[in-house]
């Protein structure tokens, strides 16, 4: 039978067992050079600054919103957060405190990234052997789930070393990020198969990180859906990827989506063009041929619309829509195309409502290139709109009854 020392000393020898066996498990998931600088080591000071630096290595997933980023300080005590920032991430930082932890979540760090995290002030421990820091990054707020960590003494020298050590495949990986429109589906594509997908966050801005890729030359394609399913025009990005590195491909805008009232309109009538685009960003719009150009802007929430009210100058005939838009100094290709078509304002069918025997098809007491249009439109029909000679079928002799009348 067993004695009490004995069964102690068997559980320690288990503990130990264990914790060997969990540091294994995240041997590959260290986050490299961290360290945390004081202000002053000198023990038992208060309102000691700290500054917390760690970088995400290039070949591991990123930090994402929805992560706890937990940095225990186990034996300083008056811990504070007031004005604390986190430099080279992405998003609004939530910050809490919690026995000895600083706990963050609500941002986004890349791999290859740099971390500094300023505004963290606690009083030192009483002996320097109790200034052990450590940082977990994990899934949930509790932090059992664990993706990264890093353990060191904070110091007040930046003149600290950290030693990790992780095998670096032979491939590449890759970040594309940009914007589009808020909570805009974006798909990745190479080659024809989707290799991954992403939902731009409520500014718009969206990042997909891509490991495990071969060295060489990749060529992907990218383009978003909107929260009402219309499409943005693809881009086609080609990226070289060499071995070993990591390569971040920035600004990437995407074109805005966009949808018509009506595809056909009488001359006068308004045209209303809308979709969705980055939020607050200028959206040039143009129809084409003759070119036109019109202006305007998306709101908060990415819409945007504009009404054109001049086709009145529009001859009859049919008409290109597209967009494109401005973000900053960044600009996105241009949007889909749309097809609108403009018919005379005497409708599509039944009598002119003045006498069109001199050309004059539009009524205006004028015979020029609105009435030519006019008669190109309905070229080769029997629309008594353009028949000026009554033989019902517009042809060479309405063409040259119009030309005789022309200017007149």
């Amino acid at each position: 039978m067993r004695t009490t020392a004995q069964i102690i000393l068997i559980l320690i020898l288990l503990f130990s067992l264990s914790s060997v066996f969990i540091k294994n498990i995240y041997a590959d998931s260290l986050l490299e050079e961290f360290q945390d600088i004081l202000s002053t080591s000198v023990p038992d000071y208060k309102e000691v600054g700290h500054i917390v630096k760690f970088t995400l290595p290039v070949d591991y997933e990123p930090i994402r919103s929805t992560d706890y980023i937990t940095i225990n300080l186990p034996n300083f005590t008056d811990i504070t957060t007031n004005n604390l920032i986190v430099e080279e991430s992405l998003g609004t930082v939530s910050v809490a405190t919690d026995s000895g932890k600083v706990i963050l979540t609500g941002i986004s760090i890349q791999p290859g990234t740099n971390v500094t995290i300023r505004g963290i002030t606690a009083t030192n421990p009483t002996s320097s052997q109790y200034f052990n820091v450590n940082v977990t990054v994990s899934e949930d707020k509790d932090g059992l789930i664990i993706k990264y960590f890093a353990n060191t003494t904070a110091a007040e020298s930046s003149l600290l070393v950290t030693v990790s050590a992780s095998i670096i495949p032979d491939t590449a990986s890759l970040t594309i990020s940009g914007y589009t429109s808020p909570y805009a589906f974006v798909f990745f594509s190479e080659n024809g198969t989707i290799v991954g997908t992403v939902t731009a966050n409520e500014d718009g801005y969206f990042a997909k990180y891509l490991n495990g890729l071969n060295g060489g030359t990749h060529s992907f394609r990218i383009y978003g859906i909107d929260n009402v399913s219309r499409t943005t025009s693809s881009v086609d990005l080609e990226v070289e990827t060499p071995v070993y590195q990591h390569i971040n491909v920035s600004n990437l805008i995407l074109s805005p989506t966009i949808e018509l009232n009506d595809n056909e309109i009488e001359q006068g009538d308004n045209v209303v063009v809308s979709g969705k685009s980055v939020p607050e960003s200028n959206i040039s719009l143009f129809t084409e041929s003759p070119l036109r150009t019109y202006y305007t802007t998306s709101d908060i929430n990415g819409n945007w619309a504009y009404t054109i009210t001049d086709t009145n100058e529009y001859i009859v005939g049919d008409y290109k829509v597209y967009s494109l838009v401005q973000k900053d100094a960044f600009q996105s290709l241009f949007s889909n195309t749309l097809i609108f078509t403009v018919a005379s304002d005497t409708g599509s069918s039944g009598n002119p409502s003045c006498d069109i025997s001199h050309g004059d098809l539009n009524c205006d007491n004028i015979t020029n290139l609105i009435d030519f249009s006019i008669l190109m439109y309905y070229w080769g029909t029997n629309n008594a709109l353009a028949d000026m000679n009554t033989d019902r079928i517009v042809n060479l002799i309405d063409f040259s009854i119009m030309m005789y009348y022309w200017g007149k």
